[in-house]
């Protein structure tokens, strides 16, 4: 019997970037749709079932918090992973996780504990 392929959204407007996320979740097994434009996204997501999202924080048409918000307003349960190049302090975080964030990971991350968070995540 197979398993149904789990769905990822990754968005980051720079292309090296979005294609390391996207190839790295689909050797992770996933089903997955890379955006360049968090607007794109959304749109994807309301119209689709979307078993994790994974997003930049600075992007140009809007930052990482109001993308998550604007998720949270469309599915409250999906898992966000916030993938950040901005320093890593505990504000930063503290507020990530008030905004709906579920993970975090800082650019360059370590991918085999990036894999590991990925797949427990969706365990949930």
């Amino acid at each position: 019997m197979d398993l149904p392929t789990r769905k990822a959204v990754v968005v980051d407007d720079d292309q090296d970037v979005l294609s390391v996320i996207v190839e790295i979740m689909t050797l992770l097994g996933f089903d997955v749709e890379g955006f360049l434009c968090p607007v794109a996204a959304l749109e994807h997501i309301k119209g689709n079932e979307v078993d994790i999202v994974l997003t930049d924080f600075k992007m140009p048409e809007m930052d990482g918090f109001e993308f998550v918000k604007n998720i949270r307003e469309i599915n409250n349960s999906v898992p966000i992973v916030m993938v950040t190049g901005e320093e890593d302090t505990t504000v930063f975080r503290q507020k990530a996780f008030r905004e709906g964030v579920t993970e975090m990971f800082s650019k360059p991350f370590d991918f085999l504990e990036f894999g590991m968070a990925i797949r427990r995540l969706v365990k949930r």
